[in-house]
């Protein structure tokens, strides 16, 4: 048997001059993290030929959604940094963002970042979820191996 929980995602945003932020509160959404390249690492083409040349990409972007609800207090951090980017050149920090699945040891960290536009706000008769994108210059992405996480769980799963 295995089992995983959203206890061992830890997703942790930093933007001087404001403090390092682990985000909270997050949306109940199936996809409540998303974290992705933009664009393929090779592409090609074929010929008349039927010869194909492919190009490999140095563009390492990539693009980071967080789906939290409207009470979390990574909405008020998230709007510190958009008020940041407001305040033009002067005053615009990168923003980094670290992610760990500690149940899979799945890493992925994202630099000299921005956030794309403060999250629409709607409000009803339930709890909203807010959705913030964040554009990264450098996305690094590395998998883990569940097995080599942890012994209780290579035991359990050797019965």
């Amino acid at each position: 048997m295995k089992a995983t929980g959203f206890q061992g995602i830890v997703l942790v945003l930093s933007a001087p001059p404001l403090p390092v932020h682990r985000v909270s509160n997050y949306s109940d959404a199936d996809d409540a993290i998303m974290i992705e390249r933009r664009n393929p690492m090779i592409t090609d083409k074929v010929g008349v030929d039927g010869k194909m040349a492919i190009f490999l990409s140095a563009d390492r972007s990539g693009k980071i959604t967080i789906k939290v609800f409207q009470t979390s207090p990574s909405n008020k951090y998230l709007n510190q940094v958009c008020q940041l980017a407001q305040g033009g050149p002067g005053t615009f920090v990168p923003i980094a963002v670290s992610f760990v699945d500690t149940y899979r040891n799945d890493r992925m960290v994202g630099l000299f970042g921005y956030v794309v536009k403060p999250a629409p706000a709607a409000r009803g008769k339930d709890v909203k979820e807010q959705s913030w994108e964040i554009i990264v210059e450098d996305l690094q992405v590395l998998f883990g191996d569940p097995l080599f996480v942890g012994f209780a769980t290579a035991a359990a799963e050797g019965q």
